[in-house]
């Protein structure tokens, strides 16, 4: 591992046990410290926030206005010809779901097929999903897919371009007048992580950790799951928690935004790099609607009316995978699992 020393929901408060992920409840901590974390992440995704029964299934389905208007009956879905596309919305949610759910309708309408979106907060509940079968297409982080277990069901159908690149790295940040100067000056601090499965937002950070012989719960105060980059990012900004892990395409975002958020922190350490999160299919989807799908991603930059959706989500282009940028998060997770 190399360092560079220099160089809408309310989270849970949850921390975890080891590397197994078993959640432990901070019931023994600073009431004060959770209450203003969720004060300030409630502000942050108010918006956000509505009934997830009501947003977790969208149908795409394009209906012939004129048949609409002389038939009020509902149009049965063919379950069969139904393509499910699972996301999780770990940048700014309201922006990344109005992409998904403009992809999911251009997927639809080349594909010939009706397509429902299905939003998780977690990428546990996406991994979950693909397990039991409930899902045909799924947008994963690195981690997520590198932990998932039921790998001969599933294939890496194309990966993202970000920046120019299809790999990234972990950021640590603290504020820019931050005294912390090592990853051992974070003793006693609060930390912010973004999803369990996320590998620039947990894992990654957690191995760091494991290098100077520590673990999340013994060398923070307290910590949180934020379950987005932005949000983390966004609270060492405003001085709410001391530091976290985001992954450094959020921080390059804030950067070219110039919104102020990545010139108020400070990076403390660097990761190696990893390659970007892969869009999966499952293998029963059949060879020929799987390689229609790889046409339909590799070709999705050209089509004018995804430019917007594809900004939202950071993605210049969508290339084949390219399976030797996944050698460090697979040497890290096999680490972590080792102890």
């Amino acid at each position: 591992m190399k360092y560079n020393g220099c160089s809408g929901t309310a989270v849970n408060l949850m921390k975890y046990n080891g590397c197994s992920g078993t959640a432990v409840n901070l019931m023994k901590h600073n009431l004060r410290f959770h209450l203003l974390i969720l004060l300030m992440l409630l502000s942050l995704t108010l918006p956000a926030c509505s009934d997830p029964d009501k947003r977790a299934y969208i149908n795409f389905k394009v209906i012939d206005p004129e048949a609409a208007a002389t038939n009020n009956q509902p149009q049965p879905i063919d379950a069969d010809n139904l393509l499910r596309i699972a996301v999780c919305a770990t940048l700014s949610q309201q922006d990344t779901i109005e992409a998904y759910r403009l992809i999911s309708s251009h997927i639809s309408t080349r594909m010939g097929r009706e397509t429902v979106l299905l939003e998780r907060k977690s990428y546990a509940e996406i991994n979950v999903l693909l397990a039991n079968g409930g899902a045909d297409v799924a947008f994963l982080a690195n981690g997520a897919y590198n932990s998932y277990t039921s790998v001969e069901d599933i294939e890496p159908l194309v990966m993202q371009v970000r920046f120019g690149v299809p790999y990234y790295f972990s950021y640590i940040i603290v504020h820019e007048d931050s005294t912390i100067q090592t990853l051992e000056d974070l003793r006693g601090r609060t930390f912010a992580f973004t999803d369990p499965l996320s590998f620039s937002g947990y894992l990654v950070p957690v191995h760091m950790l494991r290098q100077i012989a520590e673990k999340p719960e013994n060398l923070f105060s307290n910590y949180i799951f934020t379950y987005s980059h932005e949000k983390s990012l966004a609270a060492v900004a405003g001085k709410v928690v001391d530091g976290a892990a985001i992954g450094s395409h959020v921080y390059s975002e804030s950067q070219e935004k110039r919104d102020g958020l990545a010139g108020s922190v400070r990076i403390l350490a660097v990761s190696e790099k990893s390659g970007t999160g892969p869009v999966v299919v499952r293998k029963s989807l059949g060879a020929d609607a799987i390689g229609r799908l790889k046409t339909i991603f590799l070709q999705m930059h050209q089509e004018a009316e995804l430019r917007e959706a594809m900004d939202s989500l950071l993605v210049d282009y969508y290339i084949e995978p390219d399976m030797t940028l996944y050698d460090f998060p697979r040497k890290v997770i096999d680490e972590l699992g080792e102890k």
